[in-house]
């Protein structure tokens, strides 16, 4: 009997819905505003940066904010916190970009200066993947047809380029002891080993807005896959409450003593205690 009871597949169900609890509640805070009608509130909340042509934003060490587009025709942006732009660039999406734990940019080959970035100079990006392949090509002129000796002569290489580096090849490196990516400045040259090409090592620790009470499962969103969808309950400096459906981990930072949330609805000032 009870070997047959493990066979069914509704024993398995029932296993299923006790563990994960799949069955939509009613919102368990009706009284709460969702985020979309707070931030209306001009006496608690002050619009800095709209969202449209951003595809991210950073809060920065030195109490600044980077702005990042969604596209190669629009600048990338350095703001004040109260949203004044310091320094825009428009870069090549297919060149590394990075900020260094100092502040200073690195993007088009060029090298600029924290605080103000008025002070630049040419700098070599060197982009490890590309001087393999290069490298490899040549190999293929020389070698036409003799792929096995050409991927020797190319591991060869690897290895006195990497090593000029202070890096060896992936396959080689023993566990703990050397990361794979990398995207900074070594021998005085932005050196790229990773397939993402931006990095900002100006950025301050990331911060989750508290969640006061435990998200609740609205409902079960049709298509390929039942999606869930869940109402979330936050809370800002022990102050204010709201609620937001479907979305989680909502970002803020404090810069210059006040709190900044970052929102689908852009970056907003939240002014504590007014």
């Amino acid at each position: 009997m009870i070997n047959a009871l493990f066979k069914c597949p509704v024993f398995y169900l029932l296993l299923f819905l006790m563990a994960c609890n799949p069955f939509p509640k009613k919102d368990t805070h009706p009284e709460l505003p969702f985020l979309s009608e707070l931030i209306s509130k001009k006496e608690l909340f002050t619009k800095i940066i709209a969202y449209k042509g951003v595809s991210a934003v950073s809060f920065l060490k030195d109490d600044r904010i980077l702005v990042m587009p969604d596209n190669s025709n629009l600048p990338l942006k350095i703001t004040d916190a109260e949203g004044k732009v310091v320094f825009q660039l428009v870069y090549d999406f297919k060149k590394p970009l990075y900020l260094d734990p100092h502040g200073n940019l690195y993007g088009n080959g060029r090298k600029y200066f924290h605080p103000d970035y008025k002070k630049t100079i040419n700098f070599e990006n060197v982009m490890v993947g590309d001087s393999l392949r290069n490298k490899y090509a040549e190999f293929e002129l020389k070698n036409p047809g003799n792929d096995s000796l050409n991927r020797k002569l190319t591991d060869a290489y690897e290895i006195s380029f990497l090593k000029r580096y202070q890096m060896t090849p992936c396959e080689f490196v023993v566990v703990n002891t050397e990361k794979c990516d990398v995207l900074e400045v070594r021998n005085n040259k932005l050196l790229l080993r990773q397939t993402t090409l931006t990095k900002n090592d100006f950025a301050k620790k990331e911060e989750r807005l508290k969640e006061f009470d435990e998200a609740v499962l609205l409902r079960w969103r049709n298509g390929r896959m039942a999606t869930p969808e869940y109402m979330h309950y936050y809370q800002i400096n022990d102050e204010v409450k709201f609620k937001m459906d479907d979305v989680e981990l909502l970002k803020f930072g404090i810069l210059k003593g006040e709190t900044y949330l970052d929102t689908p609805y852009g970056l907003f000032k939240f002014h504590s205690g007014e």
